[in-house]
C-alpha cells in the first residue's frame, strides 16, 4: 500500500509518493542563478551538498500566501537513491535527476496510506500546465489530494537548467 506525503501550496493540497522524499526541512539561504527560469528559485547549500530549489507553484498555478521564511522544503531522492528501491520492486519509473532537487511548499500535511485503486486519473477538465504535472487525484476523507508527477517536474527542471548554461 503506497504512502503519500501531503503538503499545501496556496489553497490546494498536493501529494507525492513518500519513497521519493529524502527529508523535509527549512529553507536556508538561496543563491539566485542568473537567467534561470521563474520556477528555479536558486541553489542552496545543505550540509555541504548543493541543492537546486524549485517552486512547483509556478507550474501548478498556485500562489503561496505564506511568508518566505515560514515555507518548507521537500528534499527529493536522486536517481542513484531510487535505484535500490527499484531493484527491490518498491517503486517503478519515477526517474529523478542525479543532482539533489528540492521543492518549496507552504507547509507539510499528513502521510496517508492509499490503495493503488484509490488513485483516480487526472480529471479531463484540468486546465493549463497543471494537467501535465498531475499523475492522479486521491479522495482522502472530504479532501482531494492532487498527486504530483515528480518525474515530470524534475525533468522540466533539468531541461531548463541545461538551457540556461
Amino acid at each position: 500500500m503506497p504512502q503519500v506525503a501531503t503538503f499545501h501550496i496556496g489553497d490546494e493540497v498536493f501529494g507525492v509518493n513518500i519513497l521519493l522524499t529524502k527529508e523535509i526541512g527549512k529553507i536556508h539561504e538561496i543563491t539566485m542563478v542568473p537567467k534561470a527560469p521563474k520556477f528555479i528559485l536558486g541553489l542552496m547549500n545543505l550540509r555541504g551538498q548543493i541543492v537546486t530549489v524549485m517552486d512547483p507553484g509556478v507550474f501548478l498555478e498556485q500562489t503561496s500566501g505564506v511568508a518566505p521564511e515560514d515555507r518548507r522544503l521537500i528534499i527529493l531522492k536522486t536517481e542513484d537513491e531510487l535505484d535500490s528501491l527499484r531493484k527491490n520492486d518498491l517503486i517503478q519509473g519515477n526517474h529523478m535527476p542525479q543532482d539533489t532537487l528540492a521543492i518549496v511548499i507552504d507547509h507539510i500535511g499528513d502521510v496517508i496510506e492509499v490503495d493503488s485503486g484509490d488513485i483516480l486519473p487526472p480529471p479531463p477538465n484540468l486546465a493549463g500546465q497543471k494537467k501535465e504535472f498531475v499523475s492522479g487525484i486521491i479522495q482522502h476523507g472530504t479532501q482531494l489530494v492532487i498527486l504530483l508527477a515528480m518525474s515530470k517536474l524534475a525533468k522540466m527542471c533539468i531541461v531548463e537548467n541545461q538551457g540556461s548554461e
